[in-house]
């Protein structure tokens, strides 16, 4: 009986063994099928994207990645284009193993000078370099990597535009909504302004001092209209641009700091353009980070807007109200004489 047990027993440690080894084996086979070993978003402090001479660097300060204009100024970059960057590192197989004589880099354009160099700057550690070739076909691209003389083939590509603009996050103004204290609409064509307040506690908007037999119509809007309004381009005052006055509107926040909504429209004769100019003021230093950023963007930029929204921001006071509904009278039983 002992004997059986020890049998069965040395069984199960071969099995367990055998599946373990297996397993292992498996791992290490998917393990060597990955283009590159992980790469923790958090542990890169500067990202450094170069081709033809051009060059332009990303860098992450307090989990935001920001990019530098051309007199230094810091531009916070939408997090939807850095990501694709360490997905394309992380994220694909090896398709194939191409070779490792440098006379063939030039075909898959994985030179010094025709490549793509991505170099990501650890926080601990030493650099890491990526060079991108062309694409294979719609879903691969030819990269290489410092280090490693082999060209590869991977299940990936990506865009890595060359001019900094587009890659500027390009909604704004982008600030916490719940720090804001109300909102003041101007209504252009009668001269007179509503003011829109917001109630923290109930996560609502609402109006004080409403008309009789009035109340407030689509309020809830107002957050989707006033803030990360997407705009087409980042102007640089210093340019000249020719336009005049159509509304403003303005944000008055608990912390003390006011900013202004211009919207401005193009004097050219055939001009369309429209643009939005905010100004931030406070009764004395802006506290609020959200608010300093912008202050120092909109104190250099004018922000282009694709098409100006008046059903957003052109309407009368009177459209900001409607009817209460009119209580229903209660209904009265009337008691039939069998009832008595």
């Amino acid at each position: 009986m002992f004997k059986n047990k020890v049998t069965v027993f040395s069984l199960l440690i071969i099995i367990i063994a055998g599946a373990l080894y297996f397993l292992s084996k498996n791992s290490e086979e998917k393990q060597s099928d990955r283009f590159y070993t992980f790469i923790n978003p958090e542990n890169i402090k500067l990202i450094k994207i170069e081709k033809g001479g051009k060059a332009f660097k990303l860098f992450s300060r307090d989990n935001r990645w920001f990019v530098t204009d051309n007199s230094s100024l810091e531009l916070a970059v939408d997090t939807s284009r850095v990501l694709p960057v360490f997905e394309f590192i992380n994220d694909p197989g090896i398709i194939q193993k191409i070779t490792k004589k440098e006379s063939f880099y030039p075909k898959f354009e994985l030179t010094e000078d025709k490549a793509t160099k991505v170099t990501l700057q650890q926080r601990k550690g030493d650099d890491l370099v990526f060079y991108v070739g062309k694409d294979k076909d719609y879903s691969s691209r030819f990269v290489r990597k410092k280090g490693d003389p082999y060209v590869y083939l991977i299940s990936k590509r990506i865009n890595l535009d060359m001019d900094k603009d587009s890659w500027i996050y390009k909604k704004i103004p982008d600030y916490d909504f719940t720090k804001l204290d109300y909102i003041e609409y101007d209504c252009s064509r009668n001269n007179k302004t509503v003011k829109v307040y917001y109630d923290k506690s109930g996560d609502k908007l609402f109006m004080k001092d409403l008309p009789e037999n009035k109340q407030g119509k689509d309020l809830y809007r107002l957050r989707d209209d006033f803030l990360k309004i997407s705009v087409s381009k980042f102007v640089p005052r210093s340019e000249k641009t020719e336009t005049e006055h159509v509304v403003s509107h303005k944000l008055f926040f608990k912390t003390g700091e006011t900013v202004t909504l211009s919207f401005l429209k193009s004097t050219g004769e055939k001009s369309n353009k429209h643009y939005l100019d905010i100004n931030v003021s406070a009764g004395g230093a802006v506290q609020d980070k959200d608010l300093i950023y912008l202050k120092s963007v909109s104190d250099r930029y004018l922000f282009a807007l694709s098409w100006f929204d008046k059903k957003k921001y052109l309407i009368d006071c009177e459209d900001f109200f409607e009817d209460k509904p009119e209580k229903e009278a209660p209904e009265i039983k009337v008691r039939k004489p069998q009832d008595q």
